[in-house]
């Protein structure tokens, strides 16, 4: 028996240096600053509703609403948080909700200037950034 195998999507993103930097660039833009000028923290988020569902970055995997109104912010962890890797969801997805500091005179976090979505896609076998949301601006398709 023959047939075609479908791979599945990978269950897990560590974004590459070159979407980091975009990421970071996003960020700052969005703010006007110049990107060592911000701190990017990710916000680990719970689902309000159900418990049993553990605090994690990926918005997708979390919420059963497009508008995010069943979660909360948990916490804002590291930016080194996202080296550890980000869970997408079944089909290989991500939203990570970021927030967006000013960076103080002793390089830590200052006081928060926004925040930042991110959305995550499979594109032709490759996990890739494939577009960028700020509270409060339009969203834009990335080139990543």
């Amino acid at each position: 028996m023959t047939g075609t195998v479908i791979p599945l999507p990978p269950r897990e993103w560590k974004p590459t240096a070159d979407q980091k930097r975009a990421i970071r660039a996003y960020c700052a833009r969005v703010e006007g600053k110049r990107p060592m000028q911000v701190v990017i923290c990710p916000g680990w988020r719970v689902n309000k509703a159900d418990d049993t569902r553990p605090a994690c970055l990926n918005l997708l995997r979390l919420s059963d609403r497009a508008d995010w109104g069943d979660t909360d912010l948990h916490d804002v962890g590291a930016w080194s948080d996202l080296d550890q890797g980000v869970r997408l969801d079944r089909k290989g997805r991500a939203l990570i909700d970021l927030y967006i500091y000013g960076r103080d005179a002793t390089a830590d976090r200052g006081d928060l200037l926004g925040n930042a979505q991110v959305y995550v896609d499979q594109i032709d076998g490759q996990t890739r950034i494939t577009g960028f949301a700020a509270t409060c601006h339009p969203y834009e398709q990335a080139n990543v």
